[in-house]
This record gives structure tokens, sequence and C-alpha cells, in this order.
């Protein structure tokens, strides 16, 4: 079986509720975190240049496993909802080497929440000349509250 490409985790959405987390259910509103991969906006230090339209890598890293953010109970009693925007460095073996904020216009709950669940990803690493190299990607987290999905 083939994992998906980088591009397809890109539509993917992470859900996380209540009960998913191991909490009871209560009258609190769903929690729902959103992450994607992007893996052409940072470049390897050791990499060259690309070119106009081309990928910097022979092929990008892509996900393994993923692995969902938990919504921290205090940001959810605080309402709190944003965008983090991690900038994550891929080792040559796959394994999440380094994990930092690259933005965020949320509490710094959601930020560790992300940063957490990020240092758990696995992934096939980039390669360049036939070789695995070290990857720079961002991976942005969305967090947000929402109503209860209503049946018809």
């Amino acid at each position: 079986m083939r994992l998906p490409s980088v591009a397809t985790v890109l539509a993917l959405v992470l859900s996380v509720n209540s009960i998913a987390c191991g909490h009871a259910p209560s009258n609190r509103r769903p929690a729902k975190v959103q992450a994607n991969v992007n893996t052409g906006t940072e470049v390897n230090d050791a990499q060259r240049e690309a070119p106009p339209g081309k990928s910097a890598f022979d092929s990008p890293p892509e996900v393994i496993q993923m692995v969902s953010a938990e919504y921290p109970e205090s940001a959810r009693q605080a309402e709190a909802e944003g965008l983090v925007q991690l900038l994550v460095t891929v080792g040559t073996t796959g394994m999440v080497r380094e994990v930092e904020v690259r933005s965020s216009d949320t509490v710094d709950a959601l930020e560790n929440a992300a940063m957490d669940a990020a240092k758990r990803w696995r992934f096939k690493p980039a390669r360049m000349d036939g070789k695995p190299v070290k990857a720079r990607i961002v991976i942005p987290f969305r967090f947000s509250l929402t109503d209860p999905p209503v049946d018809r």
C-alpha cells in the first residue's frame, strides 16, 4: 500500500473532540484541529536553489504518521481559537528534529499542543540526488471551537 503524498495530506483534516480525548461528554462545544503540510516554503540549508517552478528536492518529505493535536482544556474554557504555523525540521531518518513556532495568532497553550503533536509526526525523508536529506517544512495547525453538528 502506498502512503499518501504531501499534496494528499494538504486536504486531510484532523478532528479532536472531547470523547476522542478521553473526556466525559459535557455541554462543551466540540473542538476541531486541522493540520496541513506545506513543503514549498522552506529550503534545506544543504540544498542548491531550485530553478523557478521546480522542487528543491528530488522528492519532498512525505508524511508517514500524523498525530492529532489535543485541544487543551484551558484553551477550550477560554474559548481560544487560532492558527499556529510551525517550522519543522525533518531529519534524514524521517524523525522530527526541531520544531519552532513560525507564526501564531493564539494562546501559548495551543502553540504548545501543536508543537507536542508535530514532534510525534513521522516522515519519509526528502531526497536530493537520490540521498535522504534534512528538510524544513511548515505545518499549520488551525484550532477552532465549532457548533455541534445538526442531524438531518
